[in-house]
């Protein structure tokens, strides 16, 4: 049983702290009475990330005082290394997750072609990996004292056992993946959390579904967003806002926990309700 007795636990995440996706959200959920966990590389903060500002340090110290959570999302956001294997197992267990194959068997096609005109991300060299985790958390935190970072989400979703050790020797709580699935509270990976994606074919009644599995398996769900816009053809991963919009409407009338990742993270560790 989740807290409040809920059937499901959720947590709404939003990668790349861009300052447009800020703004809009907290308005709408300070709507519903929902607080989420909002993920920024620092090198970024007050500047602009693939074209899109992205949060100052005024906002995050704002989204800190309005109870959200504030996460590291690295320094620079370069990708991490993993082995083809592992890659080829996140692509078959996404597949087998993602409620439209097609659609998501084109966005990887297009993703492949992006890469090879040279849109690949940045690979990180292995010594700076450690830096990278390590003192995103530091910078934060001496920017947000005396608030404390616990979360963390991988750049481009990629990770290993060893850099999931290195998430937890630097002091974070949890971790987030872009592996798509739900968290179930028996044997839980802390460092390898799941989630459900918003991708540019992803339509409400998909993202109603993932609150009816999660539901129906008495599951903890992380949606994460990279882009909300008012203008959903900002850039192709916008989410639009009145979309989101109708999600909410859906989701505040379930018997659903929507908590932070941290929140949902501690409370999933300490409680002997879900042991």
């Amino acid at each position: 049983m989740w807290k409040n007795k809920a059937r499901a636990a959720m947590t709404l995440c939003f990668d790349d702290g861009f300052k447009e996706t800020y703004e809009l959200t907290k308005e709408l959920l300070s709507e519903y009475g929902i607080r989420a966990t909002y993920y920024v590389p620092t090198a970024y903060v007050g500047k602009s990330f693939y074209g899109i500002p992205v949060m100052s340090l005024s906002d995050l110290r704002e989204c800190v005082r309005l109870g959200m959570e504030v996460g590291s999302h690295s320094i620079t956001h370069c990708e991490y290394p993993a082995s083809m294997p592992t890659k080829v197992w996140r692509f078959l267990s996404n597949f087998a997750q993602e409620e439209s194959k097609a659609g998501y068997f084109k966005y990887i096609l297009g993703q492949a072609g992006r890469n090879m005109l040279g849109d690949s991300a940045a690979r990180c060299p292995s010594d700076l990996i450690r830096s990278e985790i390590a003192l995103s958390k530091q910078i934060l935190e001496r920017e947000l004292a005396p608030y404390r970072v616990s979360s963390f989400a991988y750049p481009r979703g990629s990770f290993t056992k060893d850099t999931e050790k290195l998430v937890e020797r630097s002091g974070y709580s949890s971790a987030r993946t872009t592996v798509v699935g739900l968290n179930n509270p028996a044997g839980m990976d802390f460092y390898a959390l799941k989630c459900k994606v918003w991708r540019h074919y992803t339509d409400v009644s998909a993202m109603n579904l993932w609150v009816d599995h999660a539901l129906g398996t008495e599951a903890w769900l992380i949606e994460l967003y990279h882009h909300v816009s008012n203008d959903p053809k900002h850039t192709r991963e916008s989410c639009p806002l009145s979309r989101l919009r109708a999600h909410l409407d859906y989701v505040i009338g379930k018997d659903v926990w929507i908590d932070t990742q941290h929140n949902v993270a501690t409370y999933t560790r300490t409680s002997e309700n879900l042991r």
